[in-house]
């Protein structure tokens, strides 16, 4: 009896000791897909009403990014950022008056759009095609800038932004994710369309800038609504 008072104890505590690490083992998360994930593709911005009466279709590239709300991705907090260039001109100038024809520069003029946003996206987290519905608020910021660059050269040495005008905005959009790798780190191909509702904003278009003979330049900006739809191609990460 007196022996196997020792060998009670020594099992009590080594069966403590047990139940105790399966509680620790039980309480560790585990693993699953990420919570992350970080997107991008090229865009085409068809304009609407208004916008459509003085600007042609727009061109860029946009990116996003997806915080998982819950364990099964229904819910999630989405960052969007969108860059289009609706009008592009080049044009052959004199580098200066002193030095006379013999150095010429490209001038080139871009209209360009800046739109970022954040709202929520809801998804149907399951299944070969999976469709999201997402809308955000934000800024939109409408701007051309003008800059110089050497004939034989891509880069340019000089820039200004001849006009720009920010407004608030918001949009809505519809989607479809279709899964390209599972795992911890998936990959989906991502094709989406959007309401992007710019509402009242001034802004210049192709054409809108005259070069003066003394040197300054001129323009009228256009005021309007600047409504369109983004179409987008693009992928999306599992971080």
């Amino acid at each position: 009896m007196r022996r196997s008072a020792p060998l009670a104890v020594l099992g009590a505590i080594l069966l403590g000791t047990g139940t105790a690490s399966a509680q620790v083992f039980h309480l560790k998360p585990a693993p699953g897909p990420s919570r992350s994930y970080l997107g991008g593709g090229v865009e085409y911005g068809q304009p609407q009403g208004e916008f459509a009466d003085f600007v042609g279709h727009s061109w860029g590239v946009g990116g996003n990014y997806i915080f998982r709300l819950d364990h099964a991705g229904i819910l999630g907090l989405r960052a969007d950022v969108h860059y289009l260039n609706y009008g592009h001109e080049r044009n052959r100038a004199l580098l200066s008056q002193t030095i006379g024809g013999r150095i010429d520069v490209d001038v080139t003029t871009d209209n360009n759009i800046l739109l970022a946003g954040i709202g929520p996206q809801l998804l149907l987290p399951t299944g070969a095609i999976r469709p999201y519905l997402t809308g955000n608020v934000g800024l939109a910021y409408f701007f051309t800038k003008s800059s110089v660059e050497g004939t034989g050269s891509q880069e340019a040495f000089a820039s200004t932004t001849n006009f720009d005008d920010a407004v608030f905005a918001w949009s809505g959009a519809a989607g479809l994710y279709i899964p390209l790798r599972g795992g911890m780190h998936p990959i989906s191909l991502d094709l989406g369309a959007r309401y992007q509702a710019n509402g009242n904003v001034r802004y210049l278009r192709k054409g809108s800038i005259t070069d003066n003979p003394d040197g300054t330049i001129s323009f009228i900006p256009i005021r309007s609504q600047a409504n369109m739809i983004i179409y987008h191609v693009g992928v999306m990460f599992g971080l």
